[in-house]
């Protein structure tokens, strides 16, 4: 059985900013005293899957890696819908695991087979007295680094998510599973043919959208000064949404949560350049977000796509500046952009619960700009998406990258965990919190500032939205109200049950002294639907296909 190494906790003590969070087990205890004995920040999850979101969280936050550390077996396979989601999402997270060669042991998993058949990278150690024999850039001289030097090198410079297990037997052998640091960095030239130049330059109006990619380059500032020079609208995608703070051009977000006059926009645009953006499709709201006619252009260094620009954004945006010649300015990108800025309209539901448009729309008010939103995965998201939008800066954990209820709240933890001046608002519905809850033992523990928002609405609400209109019974979707304010004051946070508006004074005394979580149990309205306020492109993408 291979113990995660000791030494191992030196490395991590190195820098004192970053804490681990994890489960103890047998085969990472020795790893995870020593950090902490060694002053290091160890952060306890309840479960492995929040252990992996809370770093993944932290990573984002912090622009850095997350680490975690999990026991073998069970604790890695625990682990592992987190890590997924974290690699989905380019979060550069290193999950530091326990591992047993022996197939007759009891916890055995054959977690190389196993990261590779879901794509996740691994790091394997050969033995126990070499970790790797890779170099890494600027630590080639001396000793060379530890196997997990390496892999928190590798998962910088790639933006991906990595297993690292300790050094097997002698015996084993368990192949090394070394990997190139640098797989992917920002081209020096940028392969900008004449033909996209003269087309840019000809086209009538130009739409530039920003994703994750985007802010990872530091392309903003620089994605800014293009749309000026282009007579440009501005877009993000939801992943990215805040990147262009009350920029007099930017419309908001793209796709299935966009506006109808953001949609209206980008639709009226005969050149979309994507910087760092998926352009998946519910970020186009299934291609519906451009025009037939339009040409889309996505730069970044992954693009794989016929007529994409495989190159760094800012490096791009910066050569695209240089290239092409700049235009008077119009009214239309400034006009879009205040259009889209106007309230969303809705007739507030006549029912006794709470509308829950109506609650995000006052959370917004409420809550200082200078905040940072969490989300979970449910049909809740669309409504906070698309009416939480105060945020000055990309500061959105989307939550959405593979779709899997449960890991936001944990999530909220790590990236509250920054300790920067930031309020975290973590929105979650009540079925992420019957799986999440226990993790806010973390958040109390440190005394985190975090709101909690629990969406209550009885239900697994997409499912009960999605079947419901197309005949399904939905009652295995449908449980009993629960009370989440009572279970979160258990824990020993500050919570409020949330059935009315004037409900949320408990939010105003919180952000006086906002030390330590709140957890609001809101109990809103199952009837309202999210495409209530979507746009036929947003719902066409939204609602369950026959």
């Amino acid at each position: 059985m291979g113990q995660v190494p000791a030494r191992w906790a030196a490395t991590l003590l190195a820098d004192p900013d970053r804490p681990v969070f994890g489960v103890a087990g047998s085969a990472n205890f020795r790893f995870l005293a020593g950090f902490r004995a060694g002053g290091g920040r160890y952060v306890p999850a309840q479960h492995e899957a929040g252990a992996v979101a809370m770093a993944a969280g932290w990573a984002a936050a912090s622009g850095g890696v997350g680490v975690a550390s999990t026991h073998q077996g069970p604790g890695f396979t625990n682990a592992l819908t987190a890590l997924i989601d974290a690699d989905r999402g380019g979060v550069p997270v290193v999950l530091v695991s326990g591992h047993v060669d022996d197939r007759g042991h009891h916890q055995h998993v054959d977690t190389i087979a196993a990261c590779d058949a879901l794509g996740i990278a691994i790091l394997a150690p050969v033995d126990v007295d070499v970790d790797v024999d890779v170099d890494v850039e600027g630590e080639g001289e001396g000793e060379g680094p530890t196997a997990l030097a390496e892999a928190l090198a590798w998962a910088q410079a790639a933006q991906r998510s990595i297993v690292l297990i300790p050094p097997a037997p002698p015996s084993s052998g368990r192949p090394s599973r070394g990997l190139p640091v640098h797989a992917v960095s920002p081209q020096a030239t940028v392969p900008l043919t004449e033909e996209l130049v003269q087309r840019i330059a000809e086209s009538e109006r130009v739409g530039i959208v920003a994703g994750r990619g985007a802010l990872r380059s530091g392309a903003i500032g620089d994605l800014r000064q293009l749309a000026q020079h282009l007579d440009a609208v501005l877009a993000t995608s939801a992943p990215a949404q805040g990147a262009f703070w009350e920029d007099e051009r930017c419309v908001g977000i793209i796709g299935g949560f966009a506006s109808p006059a953001a949609t209206a926009a980008i639709q009226s645009c005969d050149v979309v350049l994507a910087f760092g953006a998926s352009l998946d499709g519910w970020s186009t709201a299934g291609g519906r977000a451009f025009s037939a006619s339009c040409l889309v252009v996505r730069i970044d260094p992954r693009a794989v796509g016929n007529g994409d620009v495989r190159a760094d954004a800012a490096t791009t945006a910066r050569a695209m500046l240089a290239a092409l010649p700049s235009r008077a300015p119009k009214a239309w990108a400034r006009e879009a952009a205040a259009a889209a800025r106007r309230p969303r309209a809705f007739a507030p539901s006549a029912g006794p619960l709470l509308d829950p448009r109506t609650l995000m729309r006052r959370l917004d008010e409420m809550l200082p700009a200078n905040r940072r939103i969490v989300y979970d995965s449910g049909h809740f998201i669309a409504v906070a998406s698309m009416l939480l939008t105060c945020v000055d800066g990309p500061h959105v954990l989307f939550g959405q990258d593979f779709q899997s209820v449960g890991l936001g709240l944990a999530r909220a933890i790590g990236a509250a965990s920054t300790e920067d001046d930031r309020v975290t608002v973590c929105v979650i519905g009540d079925g992420g919190a019957g799986m999440s809850i226990l993790e806010l033992v973390a958040a109390v523990d440190l005394g985190l500032s975090l709101l909690v928002v629990v969406v209550n609405d009885a239900a697994y609400g997409a499912e009960v939205h999605d079947f419901a209109p197309v005949g399904v019974p939905v009652s295995i979707a449908q449980f009993p109200i629960r009370d989440w304010a009572g279970v979160a004051r258990a824990l020993a946070a500050r919570a409020a049950t949330v059935r009315q508006i004037a409900d949320l004074a408990a939010v105003e005394a919180w952000l006086v002294d906002p030390s330590g979580p709140l957890v609001l149990d809101c109990r809103v309205d199952p009837q309202v639907d999210a495409t209530s306020i979507m746009t036929q492109e947003g719902i066409a993408e939204w609602s369950l296909a026959d």
